[in-house]
């Protein structure tokens, strides 16, 4: 309950306008602020809280993407929280037919499609040349993925979602 409060409050505290409380307290204190919320969606296996930390992860791409970011915000979301979107639902207690899990792998989707929002062209070739490669997904999985990563219905990505993780889990 406490981990799910702290992630409560590092929520209303991002979706309330007050980020720049968190991106002013210095590198070093904004990156243990994230990666808590990282470990709260990857290491957790606690539905409810994953949800929120995914919520979590999309309003701080959407705030900090531009000019009003950290420094070096761009490289961590693409080493930390895009991985932290592949890696939780792969966990084996990510319980795809929980449905609290699926409104987790819901906000995870949201996650993805802010990602790729705010980056665009940029976000799908990490994708396709690196990231999901580097998972070992067949390259015709990666060209599903970002299709429907790329279409502008989120509804889509979320449906996709959840078939993608289905067939990637043993």
């Amino acid at each position: 309950m406490l981990r799910r409060s702290y992630f409560a409050f590092l929520r209303t505290v991002t979706g309330s306008g007050m980020s720049e409380a968190i991106a002013n307290q210095g590198a070093e204190n904004v990156e243990r602020v994230v990666v808590t919320v990282i470990q709260g969606a990857l290491e957790y296996p606690d539905p409810i809280a994953q949800k929120t930390c995914f919520i979590i992860h999309s309003k701080l791409v959407e705030l900090w993407r531009g000019k009003d970011g950290p420094v070096g915000f761009a490289d961590f979301v693409y080493k930390h929280i895009v991985p932290t979107c592949f890696l939780a639902p792969l966990k084996q207690t990510f319980d795809l037919a929980d449905a609290q899990t699926v409104l987790s792998l819901s906000e995870c989707a949201v996650t993805l499609k802010t990602i790729h929002l705010k980056w665009g062209p940029e976000c799908v070739q990490y994708l396709q040349q690196e990231y999901l490669p580097s998972l070992q997904v067949a390259p015709k999985i990666i060209q599903e993925f970002c299709q429907a990563l790329q279409q502008p219905d989120a509804k889509v990505l979320k449906n996709y979602l959840k078939v993608f993780f289905q067939r990637a889990k043993p």
